[in-house]
């Protein structure tokens, strides 16, 4: 991601010797491996946990007012981009093997903690002046060659229960994103998939230019991860490029470069039955973009310039009242689309003038208006700053993450 948005180099690991001096005004890097949202995790493989982190990102504020003054540290921390991924090691290295969670929690309750967790650590995040972030969401984590050693049951293949928790958690994610959104004044967050980049890579290796999918390069393939990976480990491979997993748990150096930059790998057929794919970010993006959106191999997904998306999220004003179909239009000043309510919100007030935040999925119509199926919108007239943001948001949005996808792509 560091080469992504243009770095030579990656931000020092904040306890490191390297993270000192001048070397902080570039970033720093606070992750820890195998900790998570939930706070027990992190204790479990003893890392640091996200409180910690925080704490140690106080600290590296403190330092950059020594470097440059209040002022310009200021600067550097509103204007820095952070980078979140957390929450495969709460699944994977907790819950499922730890009968004092899975014996109380139904996975589905256990995402809700973890989401609960995750929205603290945003808004404390932001409160310590972070303005814009990015989150990625679950991998697929049933594909992981140990999740299938451990629970496939003898079956080489991704254990799709494991996924499905890690779709309904992506679902939530993107909508708890949505609304930290739009409650926070100032805050640019975007919503990483790298669910289907994997999930492509990982069910059709030889398409992609790999040997080996369900082995990872390290020792025996199935299970070792951390310290037990290195180059004297007994069994490594001798050409990690052909393999997409590095270890148990970790994607290869080419797997990741595939699945961040290369259109096709973020491509997949959607089940012909029009099921939303919530493991795909809903696409910030201005009304006139998308006139250039274009249907993909997929009957279902829609690509804007090699961004595969399905969702679309949108903010304007509403310009022609509710028709007895629950139709009506949306205007932010660079194009009118089509908003489709389902019977739910046509319940409630929509009034003409009305300033709106909506998600929704995208409907491609050769000629015609385009139509997005409205799946959440949420009246935002009482808050005039979010109209004068938004176009800087997606703008924001496009330079950082969006553009370098696209760049590639061409």
């Amino acid at each position: 991601m560091a080469e992504n948005l243009g770095f030579t180099s990656y931000p020092p690991a904040y306890l490191s010797y390297e993270a000192r001096g001048n070397n902080l005004l570039i970033g720093a890097n606070f992750a820890s491996g195998a900790s998570g949202y939930y706070e027990a995790t992190a204790k479990i493989y003893h890392t640091i946990p996200l409180s910690q982190q925080l704490e140690y990102f106080k600290e590296y504020k403190e330092k950059l007012v020594e470097i440059v003054g209040q002022s310009n540290a200021s600067s550097i921390i509103n204007g820095s981009v952070y980078l979140v991924n957390s929450g495969s090691s709460d699944f994977v290295q907790n819950y499922y093997i730890n009968p004092l969670l899975y014996k109380v929690y139904t996975p589905d309750e256990f995402s809700d903690i973890l989401i609960k967790s995750y929205a603290t650590f945003i808004e404390e995040l932001y409160e310590l002046g972070a303005r814009r972030i990015g989150v990625t969401t679950l991998p697929p984590l049933g594909c992981l060659p140990a999740t299938i050693t451990i629970f496939g049951s003898d079956i080489n293949e991704c254990v799709e229960e494991i996924n499905e928790d890690a779709v309904s958690f992506n679902y939530k994610l993107n909508d708890t994103s949505i609304i930290l959104q739009n409650k926070t004044s100032g805050l640019n967050l975007v919503v990483l998939d790298i669910y289907q980049p994997l999930y492509d890579l990982v069910t059709k290796p030889s398409d992609n230019g790999f040997a080996e999918a369900r082995k990872a390069c390290c020792g025996t393939g199935l299970l070792e991860t951390s310290i037990l990976c290195n180059k004297k480990s007994v069994g490594t491979c001798a050409n990690a490029t052909e393999y997409v997993f590095w270890d148990g748990f970790h994607p290869s150096e080419t797997a990741n470069k595939l699945q961040r930059f290369k259109k096709d790998e973020r491509e997949r057929e959607i089940n012909s039955n029009s099921k939303m794919d919530y493991s795909l970010a809903a696409l910030k993006v201005l009304c006139g973009q998308l006139k250039d959106a274009r249907e993909t191999s997929s009957q279902n997904a829609v690509t804007l310039g090699g961004i595969l998306f399905q969702r679309a999220w949108l903010q304007g004003v509403i310009v022609s009242p509710l028709d007895d179909d629950g139709n009506m239009l949306l205007d932010d000043g660079t194009g009118v689309v089509q908003l489709c309510l389902s019977a739910d919100f046509r319940q409630q007030q929509w009034n003409t003038g009305m300033y709106v935040m909506v998600v929704g999925g995208y409907v491609v119509r050769t000629g015609k208006t385009p139509m997005i199926k409205v799946h959440k919108i949420v009246d935002l007239s009482a808050f005039p700053d979010r109209e004068a943001m938004w176009y800087l948001e997606v703008m924001e949005a496009y330079k950082l993450f969006y553009q370098p996808l696209i760049e590639d792509f061409i």
